[in-house]
């Protein structure tokens, strides 16, 4: 099974810059917006498809697509050991205008529908994947959320409950971070000793460490010094 994992913040907010950190030849980057990668050397690092080069970067906003290249990763792609889809709300959007005029109200079930299949695929992965989805988050009175796709939508569909880890990016006195735990505002969740601040860097190459010293219980516990 996949690691599936959330960064969610607004624009600017430092979702993608997170990805700087990593192994290009062990990432993955789908770029639904086919937009450039805000870090210093990343067209060198992320490249598409060509005769000599099998890529670790691919534009599209198209469901069937992009499932497809999930399961040609997951499938025949071992040496790739993180998946980027950056901003996966955007896929989300494009259907939703691809489906604009369909009458009815099931369009929305259906798309909805997709949704959870799309994140159970994610889910279904190999295990030593580590998969991370960016996506942009809406103000409803006080709180922090995913970003809205309409109430129908919304209704049918409760994505952030099917990740254990979901980071809510922050801007700290001008530094990019992540929080790991929800502060009653923002919408963050991550397991308990994990991470042993609420705020740490956006950086995503320590999270997968984290990540795998916790799930292989090699982390200690900071109040006995024992192994979790």
């Amino acid at each position: 099974m996949g690691k599936l994992v959330y960064i969610i913040g607004e624009s600017g907010s430092g979702k993608s810059t997170s990805i700087r950190t990593l192994n290009p030849q062990e990432t993955y980057i789908i770029n639904i917006c086919n937009k450039d990668l805000p870090f210093p050397g990343s067209a060198s690092m992320y490249q598409e498809k060509s005769e000599n080069n099998p890529g670790n970067l691919f534009f599209s906003n198209e469901y069937r697509i992009v499932g497809k290249l999930v399961d040609a990763i997951s499938e025949r792609r071992p040496e790739i050991k993180t998946l980027i889809i950056d901003d996966f709300g955007y896929l989300i959007t494009h259907q939703i205008f691809a489906s604009a005029t369909d009458k009815g109200y099931d369009r929305f079930t259906l798309i909805a529908k997709c949704l959870h299949e799309f994140l159970e695929k994610l889910q279904m992965t190999r295990q030593d994947l580590y998969i991370f989805l960016m996506w942009h988050t809406d103000q409803e009175e006080n709180k922090v959320k995913l970003k809205s796709f309409g109430k129908m939508i919304d209704s049918h569909s409760k994505p952030e409950g099917m990740p254990a880890i979901i980071l809510h990016t922050q801007i700290v006195d001008g530094k990019f971070k992540f929080l790991t735990q929800n502060d009653g505002v923002h919408l963050a969740k991550s397991p308990l000793t994990m991470f042993e601040d609420t705020l740490i860097d956006n950086d995503l190459k320590i999270i997968i460490e984290r990540m795998k010293q916790f799930y292989n219980k090699t982390m200690t516990n900071p109040e006995t010094d024992n192994e979790i």
